[in-house]
């Protein structure tokens, strides 16, 4: 731009002066009023209240949205905020901020003033900011919600279970159960398929929404064996007739039978393959050729192929029962020989390769291959045999010659299988050394709607009902619970074998309880009943009714063989919720176990409310033994069950076996159960009437000590070496028998007796028993030594 050659030139009009030349008239006016301001001595502030016409200002802005406001809208504006100014914000600033402001610097100066004669007032009035923040701070948190008061407690008092229990009610959310059990029951989910891989994910994934923490997958390696599609083949060739084949596909698969080849053998019916029916086909000399036997299912499969082995067979042949009127039904149950423990690799070395005749294998795994039909198949070939013996289903057992088959069992064989168990963890806040497991089974050759994703949809409930007990009552169990999901359970339960065999010294020292509920579901239709198989310790605990659950419970002995088996040959009280109806007869274990079969008893009013029933019953059981003060083991109920078991031994045996050293750690244990009673009631009146509710630590030490001794019980009643010829076992006491009729109930009590006596080999079954007798005296007389003061002055 250029400059003017001279300065302009200023006209006094009227006392002021004007600008002419290439400045314009506006910024000459500014310069004039600035010049004037400054020689009499004003601001600009004070010729604020000028009269000012604005319109001026609106003349050339057009059509714009400022311009349209018009020349008579501004003055308008300008009054009101004038009024504003004088009315609210100079009133406001002059009587309430200014005062307040000096106000504040007064008490700042004073404070200063004296906090300088102790200190530097920089660092001193910052630290007396903290001190009043957090008594502040303090003040709001401790404010808890009302609701709060009576259901939670801190170290010393103790939860309100029937409020959770209340509340429990009114939360469950029964829509989150039918959709876990309804993707969980979507496809086939065994171990080491795609199946297993999306169940992982998507249990891995609802534990970590639910903030599970310590949330962990332990894998391990270990045998398990799958179907081909032309693996199995059976041809039939009767002797009178054309030869035939059996039509068969993977669905005729047994889990944990090893493949075989069999050609021109003969086929003998056994009925249920029972001691009694073998014994009577080797009686009229049926069984001296090598035979297939052909069997219908039984209750226990593992005894059926133990039984068949003993007796010669060189195969077997199932038959499935008629389920809900379907013959064509096939069942696919594991024939691992659980009599000898769970497991199916007797030696475990990472990344190393076995052959299939390797000596890895232990006896839990059959020697002979098997093979499964359905009941439509197996009578077609009933109908061939005749003359024999008639069994009292009027079918024959055929004899040697009648009937001949070729066989052959051709599976994919995994000796190094991975397989993993997801493990989740509730903390405690009070005896964070002690610990329940609460469990349920991962894998099923089928889709297995009542029984794994059942009890794992169930165990996925329960874990949210605990979550939102913790997060709305601020409250935390007195001790530590564990979720697991198990894999490998159709292979002789090897994930849950595995994991105990690997963490046995920890698991034995923190868990003192170990609840399955995979099998909750099996008779679906039937809910309202429950078998539960649990360790004497329990059995009053179990029945003890309650009015927040209508569910009818039977209280059984363990008498069966499922994930909790490793945990029960170790003495760790165990307890498995189950049906009464016999397995064989039941969905399970079949392809027809599908969420369309069961799916529509979900949308019944009357059906959600018996589901309601069992988690409530569920969420109760493990509340209860994971937060009652004094963990609810009954020790006089487990001496007189153990009486009781001893009974029936020594009324069919009087005479052949003496008694008086088992009779000796009775009595002892019998006395040491009228102490425990006293103490438990004795603790209960003097905490229960204490004025402020509120547990001494005193007690609390107490208490915490005799918990420790009351949950060392089962594992004391162990032998180191097992039982003779099956060391797995090391529970002496509870366990099943190897070969005697394991449908008799008492049967599963002092195993290694029985075991010598099935043989007639008294001084054998002499030896067993003196050596029950002394491991009672001895973990009595441990019991002694550690018994708590129960004196309370």
């Amino acid at each position: 731009m250029d400059l003017p050659s001279e300065p302009p030139s200023y006209d006094v009009v009227n006392g002021q002066q004007s600008v002419r030349g290439e400045v314009g008239h506006a910024s000459a006016s500014a310069s004039a009023s600035a010049s004037a301001d400054i020689e009499t001595g004003r601001t600009r502030d004070d010729s604020f209240d000028m009269d000012i016409d604005e319109s001026a200002l609106y003349e050339n802005e057009g059509d714009g949205m400022i311009g349209n406001l018009g020349s008579t809208s501004i003055p308008y504006i300008s009054r009101i905020k004038n009024r504003l100014n004088d009315n609210i914000i100079e009133p406001v600033q002059n009587n309430i901020i200014d005062p307040l402001v000096g106000l504040n610097y007064i008490v700042t100066d004073t404070v200063n003033y004296y906090v300088s004669k102790v200190g530097n007032p920089f660092i001193l009035s910052r630290f007396i900011y903290i001190f009043i923040i957090s008594i502040v701070a303090y003040g709001l948190l401790s404010r808890e919600d009302p609701n709060k008061d009576h259901v939670s407690g801190t170290r010393g008092s103790f939860a309100d279970h029937d409020a959770f229990l209340n509340y429990a009610r009114l939360t469950a959310d029964l829509s989150k159960f039918e959709r876990d059990l309804e993707y969980l029951s979507s496809m086939p989910h065994m171990s080491g398929t795609k199946g297993d891989t999306a169940m992982r994910q998507y249990i891995y994934q609802s534990m970590k929404n639910n903030n599970i923490h310590l949330l962990r997958e332990w894998e391990a390696e270990g045998f398990a064996n799958y179907p081909k599609d032309d693996g199995m083949s059976l041809r039939i060739r009767p002797q009178s007739g054309e030869p035939f084949s059996i039509e068969l596909t993977d669905v005729n698969f047994n889990p944990g039978s090893p493949n075989g080849e069999l050609r021109d053998i003969n086929l003998i019916y056994g009925h249920y393959g029972s001691e009694q029916d073998l014994q009577l086909l080797k009686e009229a000399q049926l069984l001296k050729e090598d035979f297939v036997l052909l069997i219908k299912y039984d209750q226990y499969v593992s005894q059926q192929v133990l039984m068949a082995q003993n007796y010669g067979a060189k195969a077997i042949v199932f038959i499935s029962d008629v389920i809900n009127g379907n013959e064509n039904v096939i069942k696919q149950n594991s024939v691992s020989i659980s009599q000898y423990g769970a497991g199916i690799m007797e030696i475990r070395y990472p990344n190393l390769k076995y052959s299939e005749n390797s000596e890895t294998y232990s006896k839990t795994m059959p020697s002979i291959p098997t093979l499964p039909l359905s009941y439509k198949q197996g009578r077609q070939l009933m109908e061939l045999l005749h003359s024999g013996i008639k069994y009292e289903d009027k079918y024959f057992s055929g004899k040697p010659g009648i009937v001949k088959v070729d066989m052959r069992v051709d599976n994919v064989l995994r000796t190094a299988q991975p397989i993993s168990d997801f493990v989740g963890k509730i903390e405690g806040k009070e005896q964070s050394d002690r610990a329940i497991v609460i469990a349920a089974r991962r894998n099923s050759i089928d889709n297995g709607a009542t029984t794994s994703a059942f009890g794992t949809a169930m165990m996925l409930s329960l874990i949210q009902l605990f979550q939102e007990m913790k997060f709305r009552f601020n409250w935390k169990p007195l001790r530590n619970i564990y979720f697991i999901s198990f894999g490998g359970s159709d292979f002789n339960f090897e994930g849950s074998n595995t994991l105990v065999e690997q963490r046995l010294s920890a698991l034995k020292e923190e868990i003192y309880a170990m609840v399955d509920i995979s099998e909750v579901g099996l008779d679906f239709e039937d809910l309202g009943h429950l078998d539960i198989q649990c360790h004497p310790l329990m059995y009053d605990f179990f029945k003890s009714k309650s009015d927040h659950s209508q569910v009818d419970v039977n209280v059984l002995p363990v008498h069966d063989f499922g994930d909790w088996t490793p945990y029960l040959t170790h003495g760790i009280p165990t307890a498995t919720f189950s049906k009464s109806k016999l397995k064989s007869k039941l969905l399970a274990h079949t392809k027809a176990d599908t969420f369309e079969r069961v799916g529509h008893l979900l949308k019944q009013s009357n059906y959600q409310e018996k589901l309601l029933d069992v988690l409530i019953f569920l969420f109760r059981s493990a509340l209860l033994l994971v937060d009652k003060p004094v963990i609810p083991f009954e020790v006089s109920t487990f001496v007189t069950e153990l009486d009781s078991m001893l009974n029936d031994l020594e009324i069919s045996h009087k005479g052949q076996i003496r008694f008086d050293t088992i009779i000796k750690g009775l009595l002892m244990w019998k006395r040491l159960g009228k102490e425990c009673t006293a103490w438990k009631h004795e603790w209960s009146n003097i905490v229960e009437n204490l004025d402020n509710g509120m547990e001494p630590s005193l007690f609390s030490v107490h208490r915490w000590a005799w918990n420790k001794k009351i949950t060392n019980i089962g594992r004391r009643l162990c032998a180191p070496n097992g039982l003779t010829d099956r060391n797995n076992y090391k529970n002496v006491i509870f366990g099943p028998t190897l070969f005697a009729n394991n449908k008799d109930l008492l049967n599963w009590s002092f195993p290694g007796v029985r075991d010598a006596i099935y043989k007639q080999d008294y001084n054998k079954a002499q030896e067993e028993l003196d050596g029950i007798g002394e491991i009672l005296m001895n973990a009595a007389k441990i019991f002694s030594e550690e018994t708590t003061d129960s004196s309370y002055k």
